[in-house]
């Protein structure tokens, strides 16, 4: 305890004589305070945000779309500010997302590798219909995808995943609803021991002319030689199939283009690619070869093998 004793002097040189005085009191605890808590700081492991013991629906459902709710086998999720911008939101103003695909494959390392392929619907209430639930969206508005690659650990078991992409492409006609649903996935051998992605896309057809397109995307973690590759890069895309019907037209022929993929193998390194395809009866080939430069499928000569 300690006090404090405040004079005031009057400037008035008649009440100078008096002086006022304030005495303060004031208890203070001077005991050593106790000694602060330690601060525990958490080192962040990135390989536990991305390492699985097992490839379970709703364990990947809850990683990599924040906790959703589920719903049978339908996760229910609120996405961020970004997200709303790229994508048409639910009657709910959430996304509905499901796993559509999954296939395995084994890489250049010869470990064993699995791709999952999610699909984001469109659902919608219809008021007039007692507020029917359905799903779809425009003509040629196709379904958001969303894909995921993992790698196993031969020792351990674990799966690790290497590659993320919400929103990485979309499918199909009418939202994904239409004729050929979301199209034809497969894995496409196009090196030794070299895998990527085939999509191929439900034709379309408008006001007399039909277009169906297949793109190709990078999946490997790594190139042949070992480097690290840029995993779901586009690398190929062409049209396997576009007419035009022209018979309300005098005097201009129909067109029809139909286009097929071949692999030509070759022991220890990328395969050469033959793109066969057939205008009005025609047949031209067009041959490609992957290329580590430019992370993609690059034009080559006929006779070139090597």
């Amino acid at each position: 305890m300690y006090f404090s004793i405040i004079f005031f002097m009057s400037p008035n040189s008649l009440l100078r004589p008096l002086t006022f005085c304030i005495v303060l009191l004031s208890c203070k605890d001077h005991r050593p305070a106790a000694a602060a808590a330690p601060i525990i700081r958490h080192r962040y492991d990135p390989d536990s945000a991305v390492t699985f013991n097992r490839l379970d629906t709703i364990g990947i459902f809850r990683r990599l779309f924040d906790n959703p709710v589920m719903k049978g086998d339908t996760a229910i999720w609120e996405p961020n500010f970004y997200e709303k911008q790229n994508i048409q939101l639910s009657y709910d103003d959430s996304c509905h997302t499901t796993l559509d695909t999954t296939m395995y494959f084994k890489d250049q390392g010869r470990r064993l590798c699995a791709v999952f392929i999610f699909v984001t619907y469109h659902y919608w209430v219809d008021s007039s219909d007692n507020y029917k639930i359905g799903f779809g969206s425009c003509h040629s508005c196709g379904a958001p995808l969303s894909i995921a690659l993992f790698s196993q650990d031969s020792a351990t078991r674990t799966w690790r995943l290497y590659k993320f992409e919400k929103f990485w492409t979309r499918s199909g006609i009418f939202g994904g609803e239409g004729p050929g649903g979301l199209g034809k996935f497969s894995l496409l051998p196009i090196g030794d021991s070299w895998t990527c992605l085939m999509l191929e896309r439900p034709v379309y057809a408008n006001m007399g002319e039909e277009a169906g397109s297949a793109e190709l995307f990078s999946i490997e973690e790594y190139l042949l030689g070992g480097f690290p590759e840029n995993p779901l890069t586009s690398i190929l895309s062409y049209d396997y199939h576009s007419s035009v019907d022209t018979s309300d037209a005098p005097g201009q022929a129909n067109k029809e283009e139909d286009t097929k993929l071949e692999i030509e193998k070759r022991k220890g390194q990328y395969y050469r690619i033959k793109l066969a395809t057939t205008l009005n009866g025609r047949l031209k080939n067009t041959y490609y070869r992957y290329s580590d430069e430019y992370n993609s499928l690059v034009k080559v000569k006929a006779g070139r093998r090597e």
